[in-house]
């Protein structure tokens, strides 16, 4: 059974134990392990192969309800010697009684020794709808059924009656009547094609001919949905660690990020923590758009759990203030800070970026507090082709005061389809 999954299933036929006992040198009591998952449906086919080998084996374990402590084993008889058979319990169903005197009553008149289930009375007492279909020498059960308290329930059969599929028919009739959620619909013998009108053949041949003319297209959707399945769980991992990072990312791995998405946009943009040395470091880039003369940005890139704070923006500020002391060029540059905030929240609930008062100074010195949410929608539109780069760098030229995901939105919303 160890290649079956149980909770992919709701009945199976086997020829394997149901339990079997564990052996402990210090445990007085016998302890048992049970395989086969409780919930289960089960057709059980018993053979001396699997179960024989002495006088008494188990073939299933069963707890006593509102006692779980309590277990009667069924033991599994072999070797018994005799040919005759007994009726099993009354109020069998006609289809039973019927396939009992058919199949069963002739396998035990074959046999000069039986096998079977070897439990009493007196110890299935106490069980849920144990049920015998037929006994053998000294009380043997040749076939039953019994329910488990896990709502599972279990046929047991020799494995010489002369045709399994009426067992099993009659086995799921069964489970239909007890868990008809799980067994809504079984095959009757109305059903069969045996009993088939002309009628009924003609429509049941054009049936089965469209199930077999849809069998290759269904195989190919398969193998192309299947296929498929594998490139977006690449794409989803590719983008976790690429574009997303825009996201969920912080410190290196989001400049990483946002250096990408920067120049996915177009713009020339230098790593200055790769010139820095290490304890003089400042502003995290250098971005310059092509064709455009004189238009500098210096950023830094933050991300952060919380909201932004403004001393980020006092930094970058001062980093402005030393670049036009050091180089003293003809146009001060504008700053961009670009922050991943609210780390854990939707980006669509993530609203402004700073409170309005913080905003005013930040456009006074060409500032823009530009959201990587806003970063990111704005790159995919370019990809995908929805706008193109130059129509962006346009709009964030002279941008300042924040860049919000809705404003970018509303931007991409508003351009020439």
């Amino acid at each position: 059974m160890t290649d079956v999954d149980p909770s992919e299933w709701d009945a199976i036929i086997t020829t394997r134990h149901l339990a079997k006992t564990v052996e402990s040198n210090f445990m007085a009591e016998a302890r048992y392990v049970r395989p086969v998952s409780a919930h289960l449906c089960v057709l059980l086919v018993m053979t001396p192969e699997e179960f024989g080998g002495g006088w008494s084996d188990i073939i299933d374990v069963l707890d006593v309800p509102g006692a779980s402590d309590i277990h009667v084993p069924l033991a599994y008889k072999w070797n018994v010697a005799g040919h005759h058979a007994y009726p099993g319990d009354t109020g069998l169903s006609e289809s039973l009684t019927v396939l009992v005197k058919q199949q069963l009553i002739p396998a035990v008149a074959s046999r000069t020794r039986q096998f079977g289930v070897g439990v009493t009375d007196e110890e299935i007492e106490p069980l849920v709808d144990f049920g015998t279909f037929l006994r053998g020498p000294n009380q043997l059960r040749i076939a039953g059924k019994y329910v488990h308290p896990g709502n599972g329930s279990v046929w047991f059969i020799p494995h010489d009656v002369e045709n399994i599929e009426p067992w099993w028919l009659l086995a799921l009739s069964d489970w239909h009547d007890r868990f008809p959620n799980r067994f809504p619909d079984v095959p009757k013998w109305e059903k069969s094609a045996d009993w088939m009108t002309h009628a009924e053949r003609v429509v049941q041949a054009k049936l089965d001919a469209e199930y077999a003319r849809f069998k290759p297209l269904q195989e190919e959707h398969d193998a192309i949905t299947a296929e498929l399945g594998t490139e977006l769980e690449a794409a989803k991992d590719n983008a976790s660690r690429n574009e997303r990072v825009l996201l969920t990312g912080q410190d290196e791995e989001l400049q990483d990020a946002v250096l990408r998405a920067l120049v996915t946009l177009g713009y020339t943009v230098q790593d200055m923590d790769k010139l820095w040395p290490d304890k003089e470091r400042r502003e995290d880039y250098r971005i310059t758009e092509p064709g455009v003369d004189d238009w500098l940005v210096l950023a830094d890139a933050t991300g952060v759990t919380k909201g932004a704070k403004q001393s980020k923006l006092q930094i970058l500020n001062s980093n402005v203030v030393k670049y036009v002391f050091e180089e003293k060029p003809q146009n001060i540059p504008r700053q961009w800070l670009i922050v991943n905030r609210l780390i854990a929240r939707d980006p669509t609930t993530r609203g402004d970026v700073f409170r309005p008062d913080e905003l005013g100074p930040l456009s006074e010195n060409q500032g823009l507090a530009f959201d990587t949410a806003a970063l990111f929608v704005l790159q995919d539109a370019v990809v995908s082709g929805k706008v193109t780069a130059v129509l962006v760098r346009e709009m964030l030229r002279e941008r300042t005061g924040q860049l919000r995901l809705e404003d970018a939105r509303e931007w991409l919303n508003r351009q020439e389809p």
